[in-house]
């Protein structure tokens, strides 16, 4: 295998219900564990690849507003089986792997599902220093996230302007003509510290750039959604697989992973 230069993968896991139907399931709490909701062996081959922050989006904000009742119902038996799931958990102790799940799970789960969620947050935060961490998004949206980091700063007493530099601001008469000109918000600093104090306010402003994502199920239609992960993408690649998620199995990942060591990242230069 090719030596990677990849600190953070993110995966948005799509295509489970395509393939319940074409393999002539209901949506039932069997079908979403069968489907693989989170596959184990997908995160393990990550993790042994020396990829230290592993992000998966399992559940956006629509999926837990606008399905039907039933099948909300059998997202939450899901994710609890999967969070009390004695193997998962045994794997992130063995690994010492962080659990973490960013969105608004506490709102819009069961508070049954909530609480076991809960615990295997908090049974794996002994492990917030050891470098690796599993990153779960639930009732995540990159929209809202986004909402929710400016909500933050405009609620909290801090200042929103950069004092240091205040004595190297334009006159009234350059902000004008640049205000004219569709340039106003000040200079390369201080938009480069507004977009920080974005990122620290917001959900996954606390994880690295995301280096790559994949994303499964595309159906010649590639594409982002939701404004996925926006704040931490600025310089990520892609690698979008027709393969619906259940079918998405270790070797593609490798071959993804070894694809993508091959590639020249330039950065802008």
């Amino acid at each position: 295998m090719m030596k990677l230069n990849l600190n953070h993968l993110a995966i948005i896991l799509d295509g489970n219900r395509r393939w319940g139907r074409a393999h002539g399931m209901k949506m039932s709490v069997d079908f979403y564990i069968k489907s693989g909701l989170l596959g184990l062996d997908v995160a393990q081959a990550a993790f042994d690849r020396g990829i230290d922050n592993l992000t998966i989006w399992i559940g956006s904000v629509s999926n837990l507003t606008k399905r039907p009742t039933l099948e909300i119902k059998a997202l939450n038996k899901a994710y609890k089986k999967f969070f009390a799931d004695s193997k998962n958990l045994d794997f992130a102790h063995e690994r010492r792997i962080k659990v973490d799940c960013l969105g608004r799970w506490r709102d819009l789960l069961e508070s049954d599902t909530v609480k076991v969620i809960t615990k295997t947050v908090d049974e794996t935060a002994m492990y917030a220093d050891s470098g690796r961490r599993l990153t779960v998004l639930l009732g995540y949206d990159g929209s809202e996230e986004r909402g929710a980091a400016l909500q933050k700063i405009l609620t909290s007493p801090i200042s929103l302007r950069m004092p240091s530099l205040a004595p190297n601001r334009q006159t009234v008469d350059d902000e004008a003509e640049r205000e004219r000109d569709g340039l106003a918000g000040g200079t390369s600093d201080e938009l480069h510290y507004f977009a920080n104090l974005l990122r620290q306010n917001s959900w996954t402003g606390h994880l690295p750039d995301v280096d790559l994502i994949i994303r499964t199920g595309v159906s010649n239609d590639p594409h982002n959604s939701a404004g996925f992960l926006s704040l931490l993408a600025d310089n990520t690649q892609y690698a979008f697989l027709e393969t619906l998620w259940p079918d998405f199995t270790p070797e593609m990942l490798h071959q993804i992973l070894d694809d993508f060591a091959t590639r020249e990242r330039r950065m802008g230069k």
